[in-house]
């Protein structure tokens, strides 16, 4: 009960204890200029995620079987880009002036079995001094 006679006390003084204008113009702008930040960071991180994503404004295409596996910028409107087809994995050049094929990749899961391959071989046949194997 004591409790909630010190809460109608506290309620009576700040019913009574008002701000002058000035000052609530001052507290209710900068409540706006809190919430516009916050609606801004929110909007940027949305659209950061998207095009990390690289799904903005482009639907997605379930039933094809060409898909970028990854790309890189290169500036000026340049971009190295791995195309796959089924199994197959393609280097691509990509600029203004058209699309350069370069280089038909391995996949990776071969990729990863020549290393181990090689690995392999290097730890059996007692090549660790340091020079490099291919």
């Amino acid at each position: 009960m004591a409790a909630s006679v010190c809460a109608l006390d506290c309620l009576a003084l700040s019913e009574t204890a008002k701000l002058p204008t000035g000052a609530q113009d001052l507290l209710w702008g900068g409540a706006k200029v809190i919430a516009l930040l916050a609606f801004l960071g929110s909007a940027a991180l949305l659209l950061n995620y998207f095009y990390k994503q690289k799904r903005f404004g482009v639907k997605a295409n379930i039933s094809g079987k060409i898909h970028l596996a990854d790309t890189c910028s290169l500036g000026n409107r340049q971009f190295l880009v791995v195309a796959e087809f089924e199994k197959e994995r393609h280097l691509l050049g990509v600029s203004q002036n058209g699309i350069n094929h370069l280089s038909q990749l391995k996949s990776a899961n071969a990729a990863e079995n020549n290393f181990d391959k090689v690995l392999g071989s290097a730890v059996e046949s007692g090549h660790h001094d340091g020079e490099v194997i291919l």
